[in-house]
């Protein structure tokens, strides 16, 4: 049985209690039957995913109903809008004057779905210059139900720190165990006080030490550019400034 602090790989569909519709799997099958795949070029999003269990790397609630579970077996959980997606907050509707919209060069529509200054937004109405959004993640208030299956446990050091490193910072270039140590390559340079946190953190689950490096391939890029430059290439909005 699985506990806090394993790492897994899982499978899982997600409907919403109330109508039934699926809003989230990692099974191919049941993605193209829910109207999730909408490119062929998307089925590699649907895929089993790897986790460190208790780490919030889930909803609240489903993480909780990983712990004791056995591996192979499916399992069913309903999530309570607390335990899942939150419940909905009346602060969070604004009306926003339409003009601001089309300053962005957005004309919005009724329903429509938006990433507004890096926030997800629903157009609730549109009408009289105004417009009133949303900004409740769009299953607030909903229960969830969650049917899951632990398909194994992961065992291998990299592919753990992997994981931990992709949820904690992003995608790393490359991720190795050397000597007994972790080692991640990111493209860009992580901030110290980040780094620190990181390292206690895969200190206090794998019992590793690990350091953060900037990419091989990152420097050779950097030190090719100042040539390009003198090579004439310019780019879209130098072309603009100079008109």
């Amino acid at each position: 049985m699985v506990k806090k602090n394993d790492f897994v790989e899982m499978d899982f569909t997600a409907r919403v209690r109330e109508t039934n519709a699926v809003f989230d799997t990692t099974l191919l099958d049941e993605a193209e039957k829910a109207g999730l795949l909408h490119d062929a070029s998307e089925k590699s999003k649907f895929m089993p995913l790897g986790i460190c269990i208790g780490q919030g790397m889930l909803l609240p609630g489903l993480d909780k109903a990983l712990e004791g579970k056995e591996l192979g077996k499916w399992h069913e959980v309903e999530i309570s809008p607390k335990e899942a997606f939150g419940e909905r907050d009346t602060k969070l509707v604004k009306v926003i004057p339409l003009k601001i919209f089309r300053e962005k060069g957005i004309m919005p529509m009724q329903g429509m779905m938006l990433n507004l200054d890096g926030m997800l937004v629903r157009i609730a109405s549109v009408s009289s210059g105004r417009v009133i959004t949303d900004f409740n993640n769009p299953l607030a208030g909903r229960a969830v139900v969650y049917r899951f299956r632990v398909n194994k446990a992961i065992e291998d050091a990299a592919e753990k720190l992997k994981i931990l490193a992709g949820f904690l910072l992003g995608k790393a270039e490359n991720v190795r165990i050397e000597n007994g140590k972790g080692i991640i390559e990111f493209f860009v340079k992580v901030p110290e006080a980040i780094e620190k946190e990181f390292a206690k953190k895969v200190k206090e689950i794998m019992g590793i030490d690990v350091e953060i490096k900037v990419s091989e391939v990152k420097k050779e890029h950097n030190e090719e550019k100042p040539a390009e430059k003198k090579e004439g290439i310019v780019d879209e909005k130098e072309k603009q400034k100079s008109g």
